[in-house]
């Protein structure tokens, strides 16, 4: 219920939709945005999603910060990123006493969903990058946190 809430009962198709539909004011939409600023229940949803404190979407509101915080501060955190997947897969591998000869041919973790895409669905206006840097800014000191504990 709670993730139609989000993407079905809001304007939000895609992350830009989002943005533009969820979290900008009305000054703030690009000119190219057609839907234009959504319900003020839909915008309390959008920030809400994105701040991880409303779960409208379980793999926003299980964050970064959700996970962090669990951890105990003396644990040892692995992390696989997967802009570097290959090295840091084979960095992990030998850290846990394997060869770590992991392909390098493979470059990223291929993605699918059942909703139809465009390539249009990844474009981010700059007003959207600024404004979801704004909102996530709390969730990007976490990852920095998380990245600088891992071994």
């Amino acid at each position: 219920e709670n993730v139609k809430e989000l993407y079905v009962d809001c304007p939000f198709w895609t992350f830009e939709e989002l943005i533009q539909n969820g979290v900008l004011s009305p000054e703030e939409v690009s000119d190219e945005n057609k839907e234009g600023p959504s319900s003020e229940t839909c915008h309390a949803r959008a920030i809400n999603s994105l701040h991880g404190t409303e779960n409208h979407a379980s793999h926003l509101y299980f964050n970064y910060q959700y996970y962090y915080e669990a951890v105990p501060q003396d644990a040892q955190i692995l992390v696989i990123r997967n802009e570097h997947l290959v090295d840091d897969w084979n960095d992990l591998e030998s850290f846990v006493g394997g060869k770590g000869k992991a392909n390098r041919d493979v470059q990223s973790i291929p993605k699918s969903n059942s909703y139809p895409h465009s390539a249009e669905d990844l474009f981010l206006s700059e007003s959207s990058r600024v404004a979801l840097c704004h909102e996530l800014c709390n969730e990007i000191q976490v990852y920095k946190s998380v990245l600088e504990r891992a071994v």
